[in-house]
């Protein structure tokens, strides 16, 4: 589950923090508050998709960190243990990704690739923007769910 996560440097955020609790959780607020910003932060902390346009006006970087409950028994420990990292009961990532286009990722405070990062994110959380559920009446999507079943 994720428990936190902190944004620095991210559009309009110079400092943000979401805290989530156990259960649901529900981000609400007006328009323009922020809700979509914080939910796209928390995609590109996963390795999501990340413009330079985000890079915001308070440094010369984004800094994305999340603090996944994990126990360390859990079989999506295994990609960073093969990379050196103990499994504990807490993992915190990090991304952060300058205005030069470099981004790092880190797991425990080691570098690592961002390949695991990303499957991690493909077992914890499924991310929908803003009018993205219009897929659904596209007919490949339709075509492909028939096709599963």
């Amino acid at each position: 589950m994720i428990h936190q996560v902190d944004i620095e440097n991210f559009a309009l955020f110079e400092r943000a923090r979401i805290v989530f609790d156990g259960g649901f959780n529900v981000l609400s607020g007006e328009s323009g508050a922020g809700k979509s910003l914080a939910l796209e932060s928390l995609a590109a902390a996963f390795g999501g998709r990340l413009s330079q346009e985000r890079i915001g006006p308070f440094g010369d970087q984004i800094r994305l960190r999340v603090h996944v409950a994990l126990p360390a028994d859990d079989p999506r420990w295994q990609p960073f243990s093969l990379l050196g990292i103990e499994p504990d009961e807490l993992l915190v990532l990090e991304r952060q990704t300058g205005r030069d286009g470099r981004t790092s990722y880190r797991a425990q405070g080691q570098p690592i690739p961002a390949q695991p990062v990303r499957e991690l994110a493909d077992a914890l959380i499924q991310y929908v923007g803003q009018n993205q559920m219009m897929r659904i009446f596209t007919a490949a999507f339709l075509l492909d769910f028939v096709d599963q079943y």
